[in-house]
């Protein structure tokens, strides 16, 4: 009998953006947008701020998980997604770009490691 291996999509995306929020509702909103668009389950989430700035959320997902971790004095972002589901380098790539809204993303960073 042979046993079938998991899809694994792991995804980190780095995204430097000139209008930095250093707001929890905004980057929470931003996250949540993300896993939406990538038709992904949120079962819970944990919040934690840094001082003087920076923030992290990880969400576990039904499919696996989600982390956002900020940098504001950088303007930066990082996420890094791992998911059982099959997602595309391009599919997440649109997901974010799409979910900064009004933001202009000036650089984004994405690689797909493979496992």
């Amino acid at each position: 009998m042979s046993q079938s291996i998991p899809i694994i999509s792991h995804f980190s995306a780095r995204v430097t953006i000139d209008s930095y929020s250093n707001n929890r509702k905004y980057i929470e909103s931003l996250a949540d947008n993300i896993i939406k668009k990538l038709d992904l389950t949120i079962v819970k989430k944990v919040y934690y701020p840094f001082k003087p700035v920076g923030e992290t959320f990880v969400y576990i997902l039904s499919e696996s998980h989600f982390a956002i971790h900020t940098w504001p004095e950088y303007k930066l972002i990082h996420f890094d997604l791992v998911s059982c589901k099959l997602l595309t380098k391009k599919k997440v790539k649109h997901a974010i770009t799409t979910s900064l809204n009004s933001d202009i993303a000036y650089k984004i960073d994405i690689e797909e490691n493979k496992i």
